[in-house]
């Protein structure tokens, strides 16, 4: 699981652990528990990262995330409007996805440069 999911499931499994303590004094604690721990499933289930294995070839260019492409398009750098930048992929990811992305290809960041959505 990702580590950034453990701030938000830590909490709801303590408030469904307490609320099932507190069914010991009144019964509708027990069901007030299942919304807590119905939470704590789905962020579990939403931050899950399962171990992927690529292909040994090291040619091919994998995925960087499940879910289903939507966009493939060349990308322009500089104020020529050449295409040498590289080619856009946005991938549309469900509730159902995993939401962890990988390195497609090996390599190594030259640069970083920010440019705000227009």
């Amino acid at each position: 699981m990702v580590r950034d999911a453990y701030p938000i499931l830590v909490p709801l499994v303590v408030l469904a652990v307490v609320c099932v303590a507190l069914a010991w004094f009144w019964q509708g604690f027990l069901i007030l528990a299942a919304l807590p721990a119905i939470a704590a499933c789905f962020v579990a289930y939403f931050f899950r990262d399962p171990e992927r294995v690529p292909p040994a070839d090291p040619r091919l260019i994998v995925a960087p995330a499940d879910g289903r492409i939507v966009r493939i398009e060349p990308v322009a750098t500089g104020d020529g409007g050449d295409t040498k930048g590289g080619t856009l992929v946005s991938i549309f990811l469900s509730i159902f996805d995993v939401h962890v992305n990988r390195s497609p290809i090996a390599g190594r960041i030259t640069g970083v440069k920010y440019q705000r959505a227009q």
